[in-house]
Order: structure tokens, then sequence, then C-alpha cells
């Protein structure tokens, strides 16, 4: 057999080799019929090239088509995640909220439905901001199990503080509490008089040791969820909220007094369920109760937790409530339910001596008693003089005559202090008879609500003279107006039967001068809840 031919450097149809001179061939000088069958003929094993070298001269063409196939694959995937996350581009810069000129007192509708998804999911520098008067005050942010969305957005407000080092504009809410609003705990009495699609024992709930108290919501904890949101470094802490439901004063009673060791047994229920879990503390929130009547079961719970987790720094977050609606404007802050009628004068000094470590004032769902008869236009200062009326969440002057309530006698701590936050709204109906109806709105309602709000005229309030002009077009179309006094936007739009609605909802420029204020209080905040609000929301608070 003929020796093998070397690799040619040029290729005529019929395989024979020519040296690359570019003048045209010989002719081939052997028959066809002699020369070897390329199909058959085959290499002695020792004139083989090795797998190596066959590699190496393969084309470089076909390995950089490789390679990029490769690239693009893994581009798609992570475009697809940053996409389902709410990211802009695919390798963009997104600008900051403040960069993007969106932090302003007068907004626009289009701007909200174009920009709310688009951020980068970092704290925004806001401008000239002010130092922060304290250091080291926490965020608390609640998640609920009917907003899946707050639990992704409590994973990436984690993540961010792993990835950078906190800022000076960052200091004041440099520890992440994370309240998941699983739990909630009954009283054996309560328990029975729930409603009956309620009242079916599941296998995950579990009773006290004297079977007075029973703890329910198990079946929702998301042990992979708390343990990513637990890594280091800058791991948040997992306070999952746990709601107290007693049935009677003398349910209150038993507790306050830990007649038969009351106390004892509810404090052993809930540190069970902190070390069971690996949590790092609890909320813990009684609806109704004056929380100073919770003085033995908090000191109960933390004397169990050092004791069952051996001294481990465990933290306990008390939920109290704002004072009461309309008492701001009369000073009338007995009415509030956080401390003894007594002790109104040193609310600071009776919050001191409860053994929590934080306090979550619920300083937003703002809505006087009178409220509900309320004539459109009419209201306090804040709130009624825009058209159409209704309330917002929160006005300024009850927001500080709370504060104030609490740390005026100097005993309390702020940082020890969380300012309640909403990240949703309200709309009322602009209507006759005098009654307001109060629809919750959470962010994607909101959005719905204002993209789908027509452009035709307003009819004029129904408290306006005979002779008034109608909103104009642009009103009707979601102009947001800045009420001052409130410092909040509230929006007049018409729905599609012509009905005309007040609607509060917060804003990247509400939320600023709220958070500016926290940072000149020294307070922390508190966000309810993370599920509700708009993804730009996040480079202001959380």
């Amino acid at each position: 057999m003929a020796p093998p031919r070397q690799r040619p450097t040029g290729r005529t149809q019929d395989g024979d080799d020519h040296a690359d001179t570019g003048a045209a061939s010989p002719p081939p000088t052997t028959p066809p019929s002699a020369r070897p069958r390329l199909k058959t003929s085959k290499p002695p094993a020792a004139a083989r090239p090795s797998p190596a070298a066959a590699a190496a001269r393969r084309p470089l063409g076909s390995l950089v088509v490789g390679g990029v196939a490769v690239l693009l694959l893994a581009l798609s995937l992570l475009a697809s995640q940053r996409w389902r996350h709410g990211a802009f581009r695919l390798g963009s810069h997104v600008p900051s909220v403040y960069e993007r000129g969106l932090v302003t007192e007068t907004p626009a509708v289009r701007a909200i439905l174009q920009e709310h998804a688009r951020t980068t999911w970092q704290r925004a520098a806001a401008p000239a901001a002010p130092e922060p008067s304290a250091s080291g005050t926490a965020t608390l942010v609640y998640v609920t199990p009917w907003n899946r969305r707050g639990s992704d957005v409590a994973l990436r407000l984690a993540a961010r503080r792993r990835r950078r080092p906190l800022e000076a504009a960052d200091a004041h809410n440099a520890t992440l509490l994370v309240a998941p609003t699983w739990f909630s705990v009954f009283s054996a009495d309560a328990a029975q008089q729930r409603p009956e699609q309620d009242a079916r024992l599941r296998a995950t709930d579990r009773w006290s040791a004297s079977r007075a108290y029973l703890a329910t919501g198990f079946q929702d904890i998301d042990a992979g969820w708390v343990r990513t949101l637990q890594t280091p470094p800058a791991p948040a802490r997992v306070v999952p909220r746990v709601l107290l439901t007693l049935a009677s004063h003398h349910d209150l009673a038993r507790l306050t007094a830990n007649r038969d060791g009351a106390a004892d047994d509810l404090a052993q229920l809930l540190a069970t369920i902190v070390a069971d879990h690996g949590f790092d503390g609890l909320v813990v929130e009684a609806p109704g109760c004056v929380v100073t009547f919770l003085n033995p079961l908090l000191a109960a719970l933390r004397k169990r937790l050092h004791a069952q987790l051996y001294g481990s720094t465990k933290l306990i977050v008390v939920v109290v409530p704002a004072l009461a609606a309309g008492s701001e404007a009369t000073e009338d802050h007995e009415a509030a339910l956080f401390i003894k009628p007594n002790e109104a004068a040193q609310a600071g000094a009776a919050l001191a001596s409860v053994p929590a470590d934080f306090f979550a004032v619920m300083t937003y769902d703002y809505m006087p008693p009178w409220a509900w008869t309320m004539p459109p236009g009419a209201g306090p200062a804040g709130g009624g003089h825009v058209s159409g009326g209704g309330m917002p969440n929160a006005p300024r002057a009850w927001v500080e005559a709370s504060l104030a309530h609490l740390l005026d006698d100097g005993q309390l701590a702020p940082s020890r202090v969380l300012l309640g936050m909403n990240l949703y709204g309200a709309a009322y109906p602009a209507l006759e008879p005098a009654i307001v109806f109060r629809e919750p709105l959470v962010g994607a309602a909101y959005l719905d609500m204002i993209a789908r709000a027509p452009a035709g005229p307003l009819p004029p309030p129904p408290d306006a003279s005979p002779d008034a002009a109608p909103i104009s077009a642009e009103d009707a179309a979601g102009r947001l107006i800045w009420d001052a006094r409130a410092e909040e936007h509230v929006m007049l739009i018409a729905r599609a039967d012509g009905t005309p609605y007040a609607v509060w909802y917060p804003t990247l420029y509400s939320l600023a001068q709220r958070m500016a204020r926290v940072r000149a209080w020294g307070v922390g905040v508190a966000l309810w809840e993370i599920g509700q609000g708009l993804d730009y929301f996040y480079e202001i608070v959380g």
C-alpha cells in the first residue's frame, strides 16, 4: 500500500494536494482507477494522529461558535432571572430614582407606570442627605403569606447588605429584621370562638403544655427561605410576628397576673417555636391590649429564650398602637392603648420598663372615629382640604405627635422605636351621602386603577358651589396633588362608571420626606408590608 499522504495545504475537488501558489495545477498522472478510495482506505494505526492532535487541528471557527453559543445560553438565563425580578435591561446601568428625576413633588402618572419596575435594588443616595443622628437602628419589614412578592423583596434587601458595606446614609437601618406573619396564638377560649373554617385543627398546630394556648401557622414556614436570609455576612434577622388573640378580660387578667402560671406557659410555647426553627426572635402583637400588661409574659419569654438558647441574643419586638386618630389636635393622649391611662404623661418611661428590644409603632391607617360620617371635603389638617376628600394614610402631624408622646420625656431611647410606614394606599369615593368607604390599595391594584382611569372631566365635588367648573381632564387622568400638611400625594380620578375617587398612595417623594424625618428623629422604621409596595420604593426605604 502506498504510504499515507500528508495533510494538504490546499485541496482540489478530487482531494489532491497542491501548493497554494495561485497558478493552475497540473492534471494528475495516476489513473483514477489506481487511486486509493478515501472512504475505505485507512492509514496504519501507527500513522493515525492522536485524539489530542486531531482536536488541535480542528478549525478555530467551530470552537468560537461553540463558545458563543454557551455564552448566549448563560446570558439568556441570567436575563430571564433579571427580568423576572424587575431589573431593567441586561447589562445596562439603571440610574437611581434620584438620577432619573423621579423623586419630585410633581410626579407624572406616566412615569410611575413606566418606571416603577426599573430599579437597581440598591439604596439610592439622596442629594445632600442629612447625616443620620443615630446609628445601628433597625429596619423591620413585614412579609405576609398572601403577598408572596414580599418574600422575594426580603431576599433582595438582605442580599444588598451582603454585597456592599453600609454607607453613611444607610447607617440608620443597619440591622434588617424580617417579620413573616405566619403565627397566631389563641387562648383556649379564643380558639373555640374562631370561625368554623378556621377552627379545624391542623396536624402542625401546637398546644402549650397546659393546653391553655394554641399556636397555629406552622404550615406556612419556609425553612429554606429563612436560612437564605440568615446567610452571612450581614445576615438578616428573622423575627416572625405572633398575633396574640385573647377571648376576654379574664384571659388578659390570667396572663397579666401569671395566674396558674399562664405567662410562663405561653412563654415556653413561644420560646420553643424560636428554638425549634432557628428564628432570631419574635414580634409580639396583642391587639387592644395595654402593652405594659404584657410585662410578665415578655419577662418570662426573655428568661426562657436565654435559658433554652444559652444566653444567645434573641430579639423581642413589641407592636404598639399610635395615638388615637384625631388626638393629635386635641392632645387627648389618654386614648392611646399602649399604656395604662394613669401613665399617659410618662409614656416613654412606661415603655422603657417593658422587657423588649424594639417597639414598632403603627403610625399608619389613620382614621379618626368621626371619619366614617365625614362629609367630602371636611376633615383634619392635612387631609380634608383636597376636593373629593378621603383621608391620608399617615398625616405628618399625627405621626409627629405619636413619636413626641413616646420620646419627649427622654426615658425611651429613639433607637428602640421603629416608626411604622405604609407601602399601601387607599381609595375613597367622593360621594353623597357623607359616608367614607375606604378601599385598600396594594401596588398592583394601584397601577391598574391609575392606568385605567378615563381621561374625561370629573364632575365637581359634592361640596362645591353650584357654579363650580368640572375638574380638568388633566386631573381626571390622574395628576398627583401634593398635600403639604399631610406630606402625602393624593390623586383625583374617575372610574369607568364616572364615579370620582380620591386615591392616597405612597410616592417616592412622600417616602423620601418621611425617611428624612426618620433620620432626624434617630428612629428606625417598620414597613407594612413589602409585598404591597412598588419595586423602586426600596431605593428609598428598606
